[in-house]
């Protein structure tokens, strides 16, 4: 029997600034991640990545919406069985989805750029695949200003070689046209994004320029897609550009990742240019280990957000690779320090946005926590990337509750019943077992005792009628007791 476990680690809060932080890892038994995450209009996120328990056990994009709390409101795999992957996910202007990754299933061969639109509801509307004989694969994509779509990735069927591939399609993802950028050597795109004069500008590497094996490549096109500009920023060594994003002053801010040749040590890197790639700073931030920075963001207030991956080796982090996160200052230095969050294992990170609160939201995967050999991993944090110090695990499988030794409360957040699983063989229980909702400073709001015996393990709790807040759970029978913190939300 397949299981589906989600792992509320940090409730939401209500603090002064009404800003929510929480940790959520979701999975099956298989290998599941999230490579992209996406605020949409409701306020809650969307997901996407690729799954491996379900439903073909292969490889499947998968997405998932969760609301501003995180609590999970569906969980699907529009693209069917096909192997897939997917890496980059927006909210579209009708409200759907759009999400772009790789195929095995195209037209052409070997891998191709698959590009999947949904509506609200996640449910498939059409999908499209581009490339030709060999591999070819789409990591990043938007939608454009005439609700069309740009897609950034690599090709291996065109050009010479390993080359930089961008793709333009109109709103039903047939092909607008299509472009090729490199040399002799070896070019990726990871990031594209649309700029404020109607082109496109990409990040990723070069071998073919520069003064590196690698270099951070940052090429601008026009809006037809032919270069205007390109730009190698790096050293001696391995260099490569992860994400950018046109800054408040027209300018742009890359993150990347810096190699030493000789050590094989990843440092952080970030790069702020003009408004035609002229270099204006640079920090590079030198890791104990290995530090992958992979996205950056420019708040509002002209704040950056750095997101990524640190190697500690020696549970520094909390494990051997755990997720972080900063704060740097219109010229790149640090403000405050530098935020880890992970378990024992290893805890990755693949994608960070700005939030409507100013906070920060991430996703990537972890091996630390959930059933499966991987699981997704969400984190919210507020404006100042900070997170609640006191972790709650509250499980759920909407599959088929059966589990040992285990208390299951969901949802939570919760608005009208509060379900609880308690596995009765597993715990000294007698005849009646009660229920009782306390807010924080004890007041009782809820009270009622259940026969077991007229109960499959499960008991639904009314909390329609209690006002949004943090409340206290208690469960009592005879020696047996537990307390758990549920968070109700209307």
């Amino acid at each position: 029997m397949r299981k589906l476990i989600l792992f509320l680690l940090l409730l939401p809060f209500a603090a002064s600034s009404q800003q929510i932080t929480f940790e959520i890892i979701y999975g099956g038994d298989g290998y599941d991640e999230a490579r992209s995450i996406y605020q949409t209009t409701d306020g809650g996120y969307i997901v996407a990545g690729t799954s491996g328990s379900y439903p073909s056990g292969n490889s499947d994009v998968f997405l998932l919406k969760i609301d501003s709390v995180g609590a999970i409101q569906w969980f699907k795999f529009p693209g069917g069985t096909d192997l897939q992957a997917g890496y980059s996910v927006q909210q579209t202007s009708d409200g759907g989805f759009i999400v772009a990754g790789l195929t095995d299933a195209g037209d052409f061969g070997g891998y191709d750029v698959y590009l999947m639109k949904t509506d609200v509801n996640g449910d498939f509307l059409w999908s499209k695949t581009y490339g030709g004989a060999d591999w070819d694969f789409g990591y990043s994509v938007e939608e454009t200003t005439d609700n069309g779509f740009i897609i950034g990735g690599t090709t291996y069927s065109f050009g010479k070689g390993e080359q930089m591939y961008l793709i333009k399609t109109d709103a039903s993802g047939d092909t607008t046209w299509t472009k090729t950028y490199g040399g002799e050597g070896k070019e990726r795109a990871n990031c594209v994004a649309q700029t404020t004069d109607g082109g496109y500008v990409l990040t990723g590497y070069t071998s073919s320029y520069g003064a590196g094996e690698k270099d951070i490549y940052i090429l601008k096109t026009d809006a037809a897609g032919d270069s205007v500009w390109a730009r190698t920023y790096g050293h001696s060594g391995d260099d490569e550009g992860t994400f950018l994003e046109q800054t408040i002053d027209n300018g742009y801010i890359i993150s990347a990742v810096k190699i030493d040749s000789a050590t094989g040590r990843n440092d952080q890197y970030y790069i702020k240019t003009d408004a035609i790639g002229n270099e204006q700073w640079h920090q590079i931030f030198t890791a104990a280990v290995s530090d992958r920075a992979e996205v950056i963001h420019q708040r509002t207030d002209g704040v950056y957000i750095s997101a990524g991956t640190a190697q500690s080796g020696n549970g520094v982090g909390g494990g051997k690779a755990d997720c972080f996160f900063l704060r740097m200052n219109g010229s790149g230095y640090p403000i405050g320090f530098v935020r880890t969050e992970g378990g024992a294992e290893d805890d990755i990170m693949h994608s960070m946005q700005i939030t409507q609160d100013m906070g920060i939201v991430l996703a990537g995967q972890t091996k630390s926590y959930g059933v499966g050999s991987t699981q997704i991993y969400v984190i919210k944090a507020d404006s100042i990337l900070s997170l609640l110090n006191d972790p709650v695990v509250i499980g759920i499988d909407d599959v088929e509750m059966k589990t040992n030794d285990r208390i299951l409360i969901f949802p939570n957040p919760a608005s009208e019943v509060v379900n609880a699983y308690i596995n009765t063989t597993s715990f000294h229980l007698e005849d009646m077992i009660s229920f009782t909702i306390s807010d924080l400073s004890g007041k009782l709001i809820y009270n009622k005792e259940f026969d077991i015996a007229n109960y499959d393990d499960s008991f639904e709790i009314p909390v329609k009628d209690i006002p949004s807040g943090l409340y206290i759970l208690s469960i009592n029978s005879g020696h047996f007791t537990s307390q758990i913190k549920i968070f109700i939300l209307r």
